[in-house]
């Protein structure tokens, strides 16, 4: 088994409704992303997955999220946009994408400050 990793970084801003510090004021992160993707075998050049595929599908998701107030996003009406649900919403939305037979989306980790990430995984 192999797994695969590849990391991008996109800026936004949030607010986390009933948090009761700092939080519950709008304020934004350069948030990083560790995308990782397992895979059962090599093709024929010795590749499970292009990183430049990863990184597509990757962008594809947080270019969505770059430069917003994460809040006004659908994909955030019914929940807060914190670290734990933002891993968990590039999880799912990347394993739709990615995810075929011999390969899936093995978890996702995503920074809000240098010190402080959350990893997500099914």
């Amino acid at each position: 088994m192999y797994e695969i990793c590849k990391e991008v970084t996109f800026a936004a801003a949030h607010i986390i409704k009933g948090h009761p510090g700092k939080c519950s004021g709008l304020h934004g992160h350069n948030w990083r992303v560790r995308l990782y993707v397992t895979c059962e075998s090599l093709d024929s050049i010795g590749m499970g997955i292009e990183f430049s595929r990863i990184k597509e599908i990757l962008k594809g998701i947080t270019d969505q999220l770059d430069h917003q107030d994460l809040n006004a996003l659908a994909s955030f009406e019914l929940q807060n946009p914190t670290a734990e649900n933002m891993a968990r919403h590039i999880f799912q939305e990347t394993a739709r994408r990615l995810n075929a037979p011999g390969r899936r989306v093995s978890r996702v980790q995503i920074w809000e400050t240098d010190s402080s990430s959350v990893t997500y995984t099914e």
